[in-house]
């Protein structure tokens, strides 16, 4: 093989190396990532809809304190059928119950499907008996478990771009958030409190291609309720918002009661066991966690997206460039 098609390869190569796995956890909606034996059922639901929201906004039986206001984008509505469900370690189970399931993938698990099985009464996917029709087992989840492994490092090493201050923990000012274009992260101070995002909205805006990431504090929980978070009308895209922990106990790190979220994403990459729990939640999201217990909710998709790739791919792109043009003008004309 001559001089000039090896570097093509090579460039060829590292060009091709996958330097984010954010693509494959994109298409589910629930992501759960615990062993059974360690946190309990890896995700549990008890009514209403994953993939659909066939209801007003808010729900029946789901207060708010405030309105939604009328300059934030609508929360979806109807059948989207993006209701794939994830569970990835091979010791994950789910337990369902009056549940609608409307997706693509359905429900997708490591386990075999009968081990990862640990209930689903009640329960529909397209409108067809559930498990009978939208379980798979046996997936092979290891590239996306890496994936949010590197994702959890890449995170907790960005730079903070903005402080917010609240001492007692409660999410009392800055409730209208406009982002510049790119991302911005956030980080928190509560004083050692949790975080209480009660009886009031947060709406997050922005231009096209604006992006946050919100780090809840090691201390804090993020507690919500009777609270909308939304995003405004400049421009900004369903997906482009994370609230990320990954707190070190099994609390429950996100516990959600009578919220609407729209366009905004919980990950807890956190590997001890800590529960996202929502009760009474509607709206379009993305939830990552060890354990996830939801009660009464009707959720779409809005899959976060914005973490920035790594810079070692293009680095080694170039380098590899760069040797190959060095390598070339060193190589006699008669070879």
């Amino acid at each position: 093989m001559g001089p000039v098609r090896s570097c093509l390869l090579l460039v060829a190569t590292l060009a091709a190396t996958p330097a984010s796995g954010l693509t494959a956890a994109a298409e589910f909606v629930l992501v759960g990532t615990g062993d059974a034996e360690e946190a309990g059922t890896t995700i549990a639901i008890s009514n209403f809809e994953i993939g659909a929201n066939d209801a007003s906004v808010p729900m029946p039986g789901l207060t708010l304190a405030e309105p939604i206001p009328s300059d934030t984008l609508p929360v979806p509505t109807g059948v989207t059928g993006d209701g794939n469900m994830a569970l990835v370690d091979p010791g994950s189970i789910f337990n369902f119950s009056n549940l609608d399931i409307h997706g693509t993938l359905g429900v997708q698990c490591a386990a075999a499907a009968a081990s990862c099985n640990d209930g689903a009464s009640n329960t529909t996917f397209n409108g067809m008996g559930f498990p009978a029709n939208g379980l798979t087992g046996d997936v092979d989840f290891a590239a996306l478990r890496a994936a949010l492994a590197s994702e959890r490092s890449a995170i907790a090493a960005l730079p903070g771009d903005v402080l917010l201050d609240f001492p007692d923990g409660d999410w009392d000012s800055s409730l209208r958030i406009d982002l510049a274009a790119g991302l911005t992260v956030f980080d928190f101070d509560t004083g050692g409190n949790d975080l209480l995002l009660g009886n009031r909205n947060l709406v997050i805006d922005g231009p096209g291609g604006a992006s946050a990431i919100f780090r809840v504090p090691d201390n804090a929980n993020f507690l919500v309720s009777q609270a909308a978070i939304l995003l405004g009308e400049g421009g900004i895209e369903p997906g482009s918002v994370l609230f990320f922990t990954d707190k070190p106990d099994n609390d429950a790190h996100f516990s959600f009661s009578n919220a609407v979220v729209n366009g905004v994403a919980f990950w807890d990459l956190g590997d001890t066991s800590g529960e996202v729990a929502f009760g009474n939640v509607q709206g379009c999201t993305q939830v990552i966690g060890q354990k996830l217990n939801l009660n009464n909710v009707r959720l779409t998709r809005c899959a976060f997206s914005a973490v920035p790739e790594p810079s070692g791919p293009l680095l080694l792109v170039t380098g590899a460039v760069l040797f190959c043009l060095r390598s070339l003008r060193r190589e006699p004309s008669g070879s």
